[in-house]
């Protein structure tokens, strides 16, 4: 079984201007600290289930006017 050349060089698809210079620099390095950062730093949106609502009525309606359509 083969992988694709987008998996077995992850250096490829690192971001424009990466230098590689070295573990302080890795794109999976600062992938982590954006993740951790916005677990600590986002707050939860005040009322945010009425949202939530809406998305799901929307996309009910959504499936109910596909289905309709030929």
């Amino acid at each position: 079984m083969s992988m694709c050349a987008f998996v077995r060089d992850p250096g490829s698809w690192s971001a424009p201007g990466f230098d590689g210079g070295g573990a302080s620099t890795s794109p999976d390095r600062v992938d982590a600290l954006v993740w951790a950062l916005s677990d600590l730093l986002v707050q939860p949106m005040p009322h945010a289930g009425i949202f939530e609502r809406y998305r799901q009525l929307a996309g009910a309606s959504r499936n109910a006017t596909a289905a309709l359509s030929p």
